[in-house]
């Protein structure tokens, strides 16, 4: 069976019909527009720059949360800080820092308790936002900026998005 026997199948199967050969191009035409309008209309993401503050509140193994912009700041061992956020997209829920947590101990600083914990799926993960099995994927983390300012040296994270209206 060649390829064009089914589209004239189709053909003599339309003829005298209201919808027509036309209609059916005018149908195809009208799809395709949509998906190429919707690839291109698409909205990119949109980041925002946050002043956490001055980088020497900051400390080796401590956590500070940003409640309103969902994200915590983690000292690591290493003395490099970063950003952890504080939204899982797969279950749609804030993260929330139990410093008791004893899960945690396994690979935070000095082998000190906390986890990050999702109450809606039940997964946690280490100070540093890496997964704690079960949990499969790791919590993602933003850039960070280190900026001079009248006051000293300022930590700017650049955060996903409209942070506020998240749950």
């Amino acid at each position: 069976m060649s390829a064009v026997a089914p589209v004239r199948a189709l053909r003599a199967h339309l003829r005298g019909r209201p919808v027509g050969l036309l209609g059916v191009l005018v149908v195809l035409i009208a799809g395709v527009f949509a998906v190429v309008w919707g690839t291109y209309r698409s909205t990119p993401p949109r980041f925002a720059l946050v002043d956490a503050g001055l980088v020497s509140q900051f400390a080796i193994g401590r956590v500070v949360a940003y409640p309103e912009q969902q994200f915590y700041v983690v000292g690591l061992a290493d003395g490099r800080l970063r950003a952890v956020d504080g939204y899982v997209e797969a279950s749609g829920c804030a993260v929330r820092w139990t410093p008791d947590d004893d899960r945690g101990r396994a690979r935070n600083v000095d082998g000190a308790p906390g986890a990050y914990v999702d109450a809606c799926s039940g997964g946690a993960w280490y100070a540093n936002g890496d997964a704690i099995p079960p949990t499969a994927e790791p919590l993602r983390t933003f850039h960070l900026e280190y900026r001079t300012v009248a006051d000293g040296q300022h930590l700017w994270v650049e955060v996903l998005g409209d942070r506020s209206r998240r749950p």
